[in-house]
C-alpha cells in the first residue's frame, strides 16, 4: 500500500524499467510463467537496485499462481499461493477474503448489518480463505459486507459487490493498521 512495483522480472535477462509495467499500489497483474522453476525478481520504485523478491517459483504444467505482496511500513513481504479456482454453476459467484493488512488483528466478515454467524470467520493476517458461493438468483445481485476486528466486532472496512454471475473474487484487505484507522479492500478477479 502506498508503495509501487516497477517491475516484475520472470527470465534471467537484466531489467529494462523503463518498458517494464509498473503495477501501482492497490492493483493487480496477470503474468505467464513458463513451468519448472522459472526465476522472479521484483523490485520498488524506491529501490530498483534491490529486489524485494528474488527467488524461483516451482509451477505446475496448467497451475495458477497468486503472489501477494504487502507493505508494512518498513519492508514488504510476499506470501505465494497456489490457487484452485472453482468453476462457478447454478447462478452463483465464488468470493474468499485474503487479509494482507499487517498489524491487524484476526477478522470477520459479515453481510452488512448481520449478527451471527460470519461469512468467514477469524481471518489472520497473510490467510486466505476459500471460496464461498454466492448468489445471483431470485434478485441477490448485491451484497454489502463488513471486516470486523474478530474480537471487538469493531468495523474496519466495508465494501460491495454486485454479483457478476459465474465468476470468482478475492477480496484482500489492505493497509497498515494502527489500532484506530479504517482499512481498505482491493477486488482481485479470478474469473
Amino acid at each position: 500500500r502506498d508503495r509501487d512495483v516497477t517491475g516484475v522480472q520472470t527470465c534471467a535477462l537484466p531489467i529494462f524499467y523503463a518498458t517494464f509495467p509498473q503495477i501501482g499500489s492497490g492493483s493487480n497483474s496477470v503474468f505467464t510463467l513458463n513451468v519448472g522453476n522459472p526465476r522472479i525478481q521484483i523490485v520498488s520504485a524506491d529501490d530498483t537496485l534491490h529486489p524485494f523478491f528474488d527467488g524461483q517459483i516451482p509451477t505446475d504444467v496448467k497451475g495458477l499462481y497468486s503472489l501477494y505482496v504487502s507493505w508494512t511500513g518498513t519492508k514488504y513481504e510476499t506470501l505465494l499461493y497456489k490457487d484452485t479456482i472453482p468453476s462457478q454453476t447454478d447462478s452463483s459467484t465464488g468470493i474468499r477474503f485474503a487479509n494482507f493488512a499487517p498489524n491487524s488483528p484476526p477478522v470477520s466478515i459479515y453481510l452488512a448489518g448481520e449478527t451471527g454467524t460470519a461469512e468467514f470467520a477469524n481471518v489472520k493476517y497473510q490467510q486466505i480463505t476459500s471460496f464461498k458461493n454466492f448468489s445471483g438468483k431470485s434478485g441477490l445481485k448485491n451484497y454489502d459486507f463488513e471486516v470486523r476486528n474478530t474480537s471487538t466486532d469493531e468495523v474496519l472496512a466495508s465494501f460491495s459487490v454486485s454479483i457478476p454471475l459465474f465468476f470468482n473474487i478475492t477480496f484482500v484487505l489492505d493497509g497498515i493498521y494502527d489500532g484506530s484507522n479504517t482499512l481498505d479492500v482491493l477486488r482481485v478477479n479470478n474469473y
